[in-house]
């Protein structure tokens, strides 16, 4: 493998991609610093991620199903816990079970 790859182009494209979007979006120098720094990590989270899946695409290419079936149970089980866990909305879930007053008058919900 030689040393000079396609991959040595990487950060200055992301550097000069983040800093020009940055810049066409803000005037302040402190603040195009900062959103360029953001892009920066967007970008490379987004790339890290896609090569994270393409390995592992690889890796299990014969039984590919094992792994998204253990995905997407995961991310069910992640669903079921985060609604579990927030609490209700609605005028039920402030008052127990009685309805909120509309004229003053406290009611018993049916």
């Amino acid at each position: 493998m030689t040393p000079h790859t396609i991959y040595w182009h990487l950060a200055p494209l992301v550097l000069a991609v983040s800093f020009v979007y940055a810049a066409t979006r803000h005037e302040d120098w402190t603040r195009i610093f900062w959103r360029t720094l953001f892009w920066i990590r967007y970008i490379l989270g987004f790339l890290g991620s896609a090569f994270v899946a393409l390995v592992l695409l690889e890796y299990f290419w014969e039984d590919w199903w094992k792994p998204a079936l253990a995905a997407f149970a995961i991310w069910l089980a992640w669903k079921i816990y985060l609604r579990q866990t927030q609490p209700r909305n609605g005028p039920e879930a402030q008052t127990n079970g009685v309805a909120a007053p509309t004229d003053g008058k406290v009611t018993a919900k049916n």
